[in-house]
C-alpha cells in the first residue's frame, strides 16, 4: 500500500470518527473531547509537514471534517470517499504552494 492509499484512509476514518462524534454532539451527548483521535497528525506526518508548521494545512484539514459532518450518518464511510479524495487533493495542493512560496523567499 502506497503512502497516498495510507492518508486517504487515516482521512476517511477521521472524517468518519468525527462525523460519529458531532451526531452524538447532535443528540446532546456532550463529548467533551474524549474521543479526540488526533489523526490529523499522522495525516500531516505522513505527508510531510513537520511539526504542525502549517497554520493553513490543518485550517483546511479541519474544514473538512467539518464539511463530513454534514453528511449522512451510513454504516459504511462509502459516502465520505469522495470528500476524503478532494481533501487529500486540497491538502497535497496546499503543501505545494507552501513549499513554492518558502523557495521564493529563500
Amino acid at each position: 500500500m502506497e503512502n497516498k492509499d495510507i492518508v486517504i484512509r487515516l482521512i476517511l476514518a477521521d472524517l468518519k470518527h468525527n462525523q460519529l462524534i458531532s451526531a452524538l454532539e447532535g443528540i446532546h451527548l456532550l463529548t467533551d473531547g474524549l474521543y479526540f483521535i488526533n489523526l490529523s497528525d499522522a495525516v500531516a506526518q505522513l505527508m510531510g509537514i513537520e511539526g504542525g508548521k502549517s497554520e493553513l494545512w490543518f485550517s483546511l484539514y479541519d474544514s473538512y471534517m467539518e464539511q463530513g459532518a454534514l453528511y449522512n450518518v451510513e454504516g459504511r464511510a462509502e459516502n465520505l470517499l469522495p470528500l476524503t479524495e478532494e481533501c487529500y487533493h486540497h491538502l497535497r495542493t496546499c503543501i505545494t504552494i507552501e513549499e513554492r512560496i518558502r523557495e521564493k523567499q529563500s
